[in-house]
């Protein structure tokens, strides 16, 4: 083998070797879920929320909450909120929300002042308000 061959199988050899070292992507972990059973007024009708909350590190937190609505002792799929919480910046988190009821999805963005992190605002502040809104 000449020079150059050698070069490029020890250069891909480091290569293979630091993918090795690496550290593996994080997985979400799923820190809150549950179901709710609500009356809903407006509707005149039974609601169930579902929802199951992800955290990525404490920088990202994610929510989704799927909404059934009770037809004939059944409840059917109403529509989905995907909720992310995102620290931005080092006073500023990012707040997105994404409902799946309509084409094109309807999703509003907020950014919150907070010194905080993702999760801790989830715990501290986001959550108590969530489960407001959905009542």
């Amino acid at each position: 083998m000449d020079k150059k061959s050698i070069m490029v199988l020890t250069v891909l050899f480091a290569v293979f070797v630091g993918f090795q070292f690496a550290e593996p992507a994080a997985a979400a972990k799923v820190v809150d879920h549950g179901v709710s059973y609500k009356w809903d007024k407006t509707q005149g009708m039974w609601r169930q929320n579902t929802w199951t909350t992800y955290q990525y590190n404490n920088d990202f937190v994610k929510t989704v909450v799927v909404t059934r609505w009770k037809f004939d002792s059944k409840y059917t799929y109403g529509y989905k909120n995907t909720i992310t919480l995102a620290k931005v910046s080092k006073d500023t988190i990012k707040i997105r929300d994404v409902q799946d009821i309509l084409e094109p999805s309807v999703y509003s963005l907020n950014y919150k002042k907070t010194k905080l992190t993702a999760s801790q605002y989830y715990w501290r502040v986001y959550r108590a308000k969530l489960f407001n809104w959905y009542e």
